[in-house]
């Protein structure tokens, strides 16, 4: 039976066979190896993990875009944090208030730090998790 789809990267129509889903091909609109794969009304009977691919055609998956989501979100988080307590530093320098000025100077390093490296382990987990697809298909 003959199926329809298109190149996760570049959108480009293709036809195939069905007994050819799972070979690897080059696309010929983008020359992208790519692995053919049955269309997602179908896949998700026979592959219940394809139910979670985004229909945004960027070839990333649900969880990865919501890893990646929340990583910036703790980021955004820390900063502004690190801004409020920026904040209280200042009123605290103006008030000649040394030890309290310092508290807030590292409350906000930490602070800003801690939503850096969260992000960074949040989009580490989404790449992780894209290496080891893209491993499986081979």
């Amino acid at each position: 039976m003959e199926i329809k789809n298109n190149c996760p990267h570049c959108q480009q129509p293709l036809k195939f066979e069905d007994d050819q889903i799972g070979s690897m091909i080059v696309c010929p609109g983008c020359q992208r190896e790519i692995q053919l794969y049955a269309p997602k009304h179908t896949a998700a009977k026979d592959n219940p993990a394809s139910a979670y691919s985004s229909s945004s055609g960027t070839g990333k998956n649900l969880v990865e875009n919501q890893l990646e989501t929340i990583g910036v979100l703790y980021m955004i988080g820390g900063f502004i944090a690190a801004a409020v307590c920026v904040l209280g530093l200042a009123g605290a320098v103006m008030d000649n208030n040394t030890s309290q000025a310092i508290t807030f100077a590292i409350y906000s390093a930490i602070l800003a730090g801690q939503g850096i490296v969260v992000w960074v382990l949040f989009r580490g987990a989404a790449e992780i998790i894209r290496l080891l697809r893209a491993l499986n298909r081979k």
